[in-house]
């Protein structure tokens, strides 16, 4: 069964290019994905990059995820995602 597959880690490591690029210091960081279907690389690619670079960048979610009951702390709490309205990218 399904329970006995090893995590898709094992066979497709992450690969993190161009972390020379990020700015120094990097304490404010705003990420903003450019991914097709769902953001369900945003996570991944997270924990990649604090596990490397101890970096933890504010991802800039799209504000159908922050209308969302239930969905919309789960993104804040766990993913550190800012709502993407005008008036926080304006902000930010």
């Amino acid at each position: 069964g399904r329970e006995n597959l090893p995590e898709p880690r094992v066979f497709l490591p992450p690969v993190l290019l161009g972390r020379e690029n990020l700015p120094e210091p990097r304490e404010k960081i705003l990420f903003v994905g450019n991914h097709a279907i769902w953001g369900v690389d945003v996570p991944l690619f997270l924990h990649c990059l604090y596990r490397q670079d101890k970096v933890f960048p504010r991802p800039l979610g799209s504000h159908a995820w922050f209308a969302a009951p239930i969905v919309n702390e789960i993104v804040e709490a766990i993913v550190g995602a800012v709502d993407g309205t005008e008036h926080n990218c304006d902000l930010l």
